[in-house]
């Protein structure tokens, strides 16, 4: 063979066995790096609302003695003041510690029975209070969002369920993006509710000043309450119900009760629907139903920024009406100490500002009158149908905008861009449903409090959510707005 063709013939061995070992070392060190970034990078969740579930998960496995477990979604983080319960229980004689375990509805039910399951002990008593909605009453679980409420203590994901496991490790590549990201920033800056400094050290949200509703309405149309047994698929009542039954195994106890409900936000509440909703529960729950569904059906006043979440003063009310029902299964029937606060008044969200806005688009919308000396942007003109890009008005007619309605937007095929200024407080669920081209939906909102949102926006739309950078971790991070942080985008103003 001439002298060249051996050479070439070892050149291509040698970036055989080259790309060969580059190959190896991808195999190996990727996953490595993955590993390290997502264990060993400092904990970018642990001070958000994700990071008091490591808290509850540690005060669940480590009590001492009875317990009595509130599994639910955030209605029971909201709504339970664990120590008032405790309390007033041990002035009775009744030794317990009161664990409250619910904390977020996108983290998923199964996930709290999942991990509560092996805690459970002979005398023990758990106590299900779950909300009305499809995806709480459901084998739903979020990967992403455990592994968020794990950062900087990963012991819960001993806890997960087999059948889970592969979908939690799957994710963990992109947990750990995120944490980079994250910590490249600077940090996640939350506060208000939804951070971790809200709960005190017994897992009560009592740190947090929440005094009155905020809701725009009252209550929020988008997430209407309806009780029918239809909502409970025949999987979950068989999970639930064997969960039941290990509690009962190891010598427990299991009851059912009923989340606060806000009454403008259900759709009946008639004495025929609430006994029928209470003959399903008992036939086809294993849990003895211990409360009366209208003692939780509490009036707009006692709620705060959605229709389960409660202010302080609702906090009290539950837990007092909650604990009653706990102390007549217990055959408890002392005075109780904590007194009912008084109704706060109805809050007005916070008006925007006066003397500033964006009014260069107005003439391109429709309005209508709301009832409370502001506008409504109704719909569109023609003229506006032609545009790619659009401000919604701050004024028109020298009247403030208070409000964008649903169906606006909805099936425009030109429209590109739009931008929300802070006087819209509240985004109805298929506003830009249809919109083919829309990419950008920019919001002038300096934190998630300024503007209420549902699950449903961006259906039917692959738009991007744009947050201005010095809000983006506290909307990314925040009880709804979280729901789309992987469609945000950060601009600096």
């Amino acid at each position: 063979m001439p002298f060249n063709g051996i050479f070439s013939e070892m050149n291509n061995k040698n970036k055989f066995i080259r790309n060969a070992v580059i190959v190896l070392i991808l195999i190996f060190i990727i996953p490595v790096s993955v590993l390290i970034t997502g264990f060993c990078v400092a904990p970018q969740f642990s001070d958000t609302y994700y990071g008091e579930l490591g808290a509850m998960y540690d005060k669940l496995i480590f009590a001492k003695g009875k317990k009595i477990v509130i599994i639910g979604t955030s209605s029971v983080a909201f709504g339970v003041d664990s120590a008032l319960i405790e309390n007033e229980l041990k002035a009775a004689g009744e030794e317990y510690t009161v664990c409250n375990f619910g904390l977020y509805g996108a983290i998923g039910t199964k996930a709290m029975f999942d991990l509560s399951e092996k805690h459970i002990k002979e005398g023990d008593i758990v106590i299900f209070a779950p909300e009305f909605s499809k995806q709480t009453l459901s084998l739903y679980f979020s990967a992403k969002e455990i592994l968020r409420s794990a950062d900087g203590n990963f012991g819960i994901l001993g806890g997960i369920a087999k059948e889970n496991v592969a979908e939690t490790v799957g994710n963990f590549t992109a947990f750990a993006a995120e944490k980079l990201k994250y910590a490249h920033e600077g940090g996640i800056k939350t506060e208000g509710v939804y951070a971790r400094a809200s709960f005190d050290e017994n897992c009560d949200m009592k740190n947090a000043e929440r005094t009155g509703n905020i809701m725009q309405e009252g209550y929020i149309p988008d997430q209407l309450i309806t009780l029918s047994g239809e909502l409970f698929p025949e999987s979950f009542i068989n999970y639930i119900n064997d969960y039941a039954s290990v509690v009962r195994r190891k010598g427990g106890k299991t009851y059912f009760t009923y989340p606060p409900m806000n009454r403008l936000a259900l759709t009946d509440c008639s004495e025929t629907t609430l006994e029928k909703f209470y003959n399903f529960i008992s036939a086809k729950l294993d849990y003895k139903v211990i409360s009366n569904a209208e003692k939780y059906i509490m009036d707009a006043e006692w709620f705060y920024d959605t229709n389960y979440h409660l202010n302080s003063a609702g906090m009290t009310v539950r837990s007092i009406n909650l604990l009653e029902d706990i102390k007549n299964e217990l055959g408890v029937f002392t005075h109780t100490q904590a007194q009912m606060p008084e109704k706060p008044p109805l809050q007005i969200p916070e008006k925007p500002s006066e003397d500033k806005g964006d009014d260069s688009d107005a003439d391109c919308f429709e309005y209508s009158d709301d009832g409370k000396g502001g506008l409504i942007v109704a719909a569109l003109k023609e003229s506006g149908k032609t545009r790619d890009r659009l401000t919604v008005p701050y004024s028109y007619g020298g009247k403030k905008i208070t409000s964008l309605a649903v169906g606006v937007f909805a099936g425009d095929e030109v429209l590109k861009e739009v931008v929300i200024q802070d006087n819209i407080r509240y985004l109805r669920d298929g506003s830009f449903s249809g919109c083919k081209k829309l990419e950008k939906i920019i919001l002038r909102h300096t934190s998630p409090s300024q503007v209420g949102v549902s699950y449903g926006l961006l259906e039917n739309t692959a738009a991007s959510v744009f947050i201005r950078k010095s809000a983006f971790s506290a909307f990314s991070t925040d009880y709804t707005w979280g729901w789309y942080a992987d469609r945000m985008v950060s601009y600096e103003v």
